[in-house]
């Protein structure tokens, strides 16, 4: 028998290797079930991370996966590409009518070239570089022209008496021409009347000439008279909407207007800044094309009139010409386009700033294309309200 001693140790010892054994068989066991090893936990983490580093460490994994070897990163090409993005203080203006603030653009970068882009503005020329094409003149609002107008009584008589007197536009603050008046004659009468042109009225001077006529008209039958209605109710529109106060010689075109005489009496009364008498001249003389504006030598209202009358004819000359291109006048006013008479009433009898524009020649074939144009004639208002302004410095 041994000692009792040796066999209690070597009992403990027996023991504690046996608990050993077990706990590494059952680790052991452990690791097989779950396949976990440390070179795959390596991989995934160099797919995770897509480096030169990564990739060379998931290359050693003794069980390659698909995502061991990535493909190699394409180069990526920057397309700046500039749009239009609509600023916050845009937002709700355009039921208004309001013009929105401009456009703040934005820039992306993208891995493609879109297929168009949109500009943010309109240029006003060309790819080549060329000048666009000049926009037509604006056409001023006449619908209402007439609306709340003061019609004499008398503008129904043969001749009419009196003229009209245009309301001024409602809830408009004060602008560049408010406070100023303004008589505008459409030259003639919309229809012609034998015993109307007849009558013989005051012209000035002591004498005396027919009370008026329906004026000239083109070779194709294009009336005078419908052309200086025309210009004349677009410029009425459009000194309104700068502020002045406007008076029509005549009501329409469809009716016989005042005399000669009358026309310069309703300037009289009114006590008028400007009398404008639109006209078209109807020479025959082959070369004879162009505009003039007719002065009178000697006004109602004495010298000094005559020669404001003047001044302001030589700067609506100069408006006029560069507003529409028309040339000055070949055949009357010494290629200054200022004609200087003694015959016409409606000049003679004001005791007001007052002149007339012979806006061309209707007998001239160019002329005449440009007078039977609506658009010339729009160039011809605009060019003429900008006259008008200016000449009397507002």
């Amino acid at each position: 028998m041994g000692k009792p001693g040796v066999d209690r140790t070597l009992s403990v010892l027996g023991i504690g290797l046996g608990v050993a054994v077990a706990a590494a068989a059952i680790v052991a066991a452990l690791v097989m079930g779950t396949g976990f090893s440390l070179s795959t936990a390596a991989s995934t983490s160099a797919v995770a991370t897509p480096t030169r580093a990564a990739a060379s460490a998931a290359s050693a994994d003794p069980q390659p996966t698909a995502e061991a070897t990535p493909e190699p990163t394409p180069e990526t090409v920057t397309v700046t590409v500039t749009v239009p993005v609509s600023s916050a203080t845009t937002v709700g203006l355009a039921d208004t009518g309001a013009t929105p603030a401009a456009s703040t653009p934005a820039t992306s970068s993208v891995g493609t070239t879109p297929a168009a882009t949109t500009p943010a503005a309109t240029s006003s020329t060309t790819a080549a570089g060329a000048a666009a094409a000049p926009s037509a003149p604006r056409t001023p609002r006449t619908g209402n022209l007439f609306e709340g107008a003061y019609f004499s009584p008398y503008t129904a008589k043969k001749p009419s008496v009196g003229g009209v007197r245009l309301a001024t536009l409602p809830d408009t603050p004060r602008l560049a021409m408010t406070g100023t008046f303004i008589v505008l004659d459409p030259g003639h009468n919309g229809v012609s009347d034998a015993t109307i042109f007849a009558r013989q009225v005051p012209m000035g001077g002591g004498k005396k000439k027919a009370c008026n006529t329906s004026g000239t008209q083109t070779d194709s039958g294009y009336p005078e008279h419908a052309h200086n209605w025309d210009v004349v109710v677009n410029l009425a529109a459009l000194l309104r909407e700068r502020g002045a106060t406007v008076i029509l010689t005549r009501p329409n075109d469809a009716s016989i207007g005042p005399c000669v005489d009358e026309r310069a009496a309703i300037g009289n009364r009114a006590r008028a800044d400007l009398v404008v008498s639109v006209h078209a001249d109807g020479n025959t003389a082959r070369a004879a094309r162009g505009f003039h504006i007719i002065t009178s030598r000697s006004m109602a209202g004495g010298a000094a009139v005559t020669s404001k009358s003047l001044a302001m004819a030589t700067t609506i000359r100069d408006e006029f010409a560069k507003g529409t291109g028309m040339p000055r006048s070949t055949y009357t006013g010494a290629g200054i386009a200022i004609t200087r008479r003694t015959d016409i009433a409606g000049l003679n009898l004001s005791e007001v700033p007052a002149v007339m524009l012979e806006a061309g020649n209707m007998r001239n074939t160019g002329d005449a294309a440009l007078l039977t144009s609506r658009t010339y004639r729009l160039k011809e208002a605009h060019a003429l309200a900008a006259g008008i302004q200016k000449a009397l410095g507002r």
